[in-house]
């Protein structure tokens, strides 16, 4: 039975002439404000930081098995890309959905099959994740051990904006969390890091590229994409 949607109520997409990535920092995190146009979820070949359309690009669910081919059954949970939904692999109840339209973006529990369709029924995107805060408190149980150090992100609800938030340096997960929860985030779910599956960039005001972290391998399967103006598939 599809349990009840509690997700907070959706933000309006940015309203803005400049599209870029604006970066703020604190002593410990990155925080990634992306003034874009339109948000989506690319599967099976990441977009090129040639690509002067995007503006931020990051691995977004996890990814099961090292594949030397894609397939969308090797992306965690439903989800959502250009419209077009797809069925992941097998999920629990401590993983959340970040969702957006053209007009709108939220997080949301799971199982939600109408929310979804939804969704994808308005050429929007979608993407299953792991809860790290929820209703302005650290999810528990956690998605990695407190004291395993890594570079942690998550997408967040920041006061009401959209952001992507980023350790500045290998840290224990305790700390990451506890770093977040100073911050005015209501909801945020992990994205994909670890070496090779944290290759990403971000494009900046002056319309230059900085890779954020370097491509080693090639068995990603899916990125959060935001772009200066809607792709046309």
């Amino acid at each position: 039975m599809e349990r009840e949607n509690v997700c907070e109520d959706g933000h309006s997409m940015p309203d803005g002439e400049q599209f870029f990535t604006h970066i703020d920092t604190t002593a410990d995190l990155y925080i990634y404000h992306p003034l874009y146009n339109y948000i989506d979820l690319v599967c099976a070949e990441m977009p090129s930081p040639n690509d002067t359309n995007v503006i931020f690009c990051a691995a977004a669910s996890f990814t099961g098995k090292l594949l030397d081919h894609f397939e969308h059954t090797n992306i965690l949970g439903p989800h959502v890309s250009s419209g077009v939904r797809y069925n992941g692999y097998d999920y629990n109840q401590n993983y959340g959905l970040f969702a957006a339209t053209e007009s709108t973006w939220f997080f949301a529990t799971l199982p939600n099959d109408s929310l979804i369709d939804s969704v994808a029924a308005q050429g929007g995107m979608a993407f299953t994740q792991y809860w790290v805060i929820r209703d302005s408190v650290i999810y528990m149980p956690q998605v990695q051990k407190k004291d395993c150090k890594n570079i942690y992100r998550v997408i967040a609800d920041l006061d009401g904006n959209l952001a992507i938030v980023e350790s500045r340096r290998p840290v224990p997960y305790a700390d990451f969390t506890r770093w977040l929860h100073t911050l005015p985030i209501r909801n945020a779910l992990y994205l994909d890091m670890g070496a090779g599956w944290n290759y990403s960039f971000c494009r900046d005001q002056n319309d230059s590229i900085h890779i954020i972290h370097p491509h080693t391998h090639n068995f990603c399967t899916n990125w959060l994409t935001f772009y200066k103006s809607k792709v046309r598939n």
